[in-house]
């Protein structure tokens, strides 16, 4: 199984003889499917075509949407990397939470990139919203950032997490 393959699945085997349920990246299989490692691929959930994706964009002084392509990485949102003329972004349909659930999640977000916490900054429009309908389903636009996932992180890891974490008030 090559590198690229971890980033597109999520791989779980039998956890024991007594049919124990396995826990992985937040979805449960049970350990009586298969004996052997198996695999299941995470797939965009919801279509979307730039020409749906497009009005969304429009809304945000972000540039042109000029492309879409669907991230197969993950385990409960769609979510598709977006280029436009002045940037790369990311946008997410929300599969599960509703509109109602994730104004607060989406703020903080906000809230902590403007103050220079290294997570994805979401977009907003002029009203300053910053969720908005797309597809049926929830959706928010946030900067790409410039790093990879570490699968198996490390203590040096850790550590650059932390770091501007550690001033902030409890």
């Amino acid at each position: 199984m090559g590198r690229e393959f971890i980033q597109t699945a999520i791989i779980g085997t039998k956890a024991n003889s007594n049919n124990q349920t396995s826990l992985c990246a937040g979805i449960a299989y049970h350990a009586s499917i298969n004996t052997k490692p198996f695999i299941i691929f995470m797939a965009v959930f919801t279509e979307v075509t730039l020409e749906a994706a497009r009005p969304l964009f429009a809304q945000l002084d972000i540039g042109e949407l000029t492309a879409l392509r669907g991230i197969e990485g993950g385990i409960e949102n769609t979510n598709y990397f977006a280029s436009t003329s002045k940037g790369e972004y990311v946008l997410t349909l929300f599969e599960r939470l509703t509109h109602a659930q994730l104004p607060f999640y989406l703020y903080l977000m906000r809230h902590l990139a403007l103050r220079g916490i290294a997570v994805p900054l979401p977009e907003q429009n002029r009203a300053g919203d910053i969720l908005f309908p797309l597809c049926g389903k929830p959706a928010a636009v946030v900067h790409r950032l410039p790093v990879s996932s570490q699968l198996k992180p490390e203590p040096v890891h850790c550590a650059a997490l932390a770091t501007p974490l550690a001033p902030m008030p409890l």
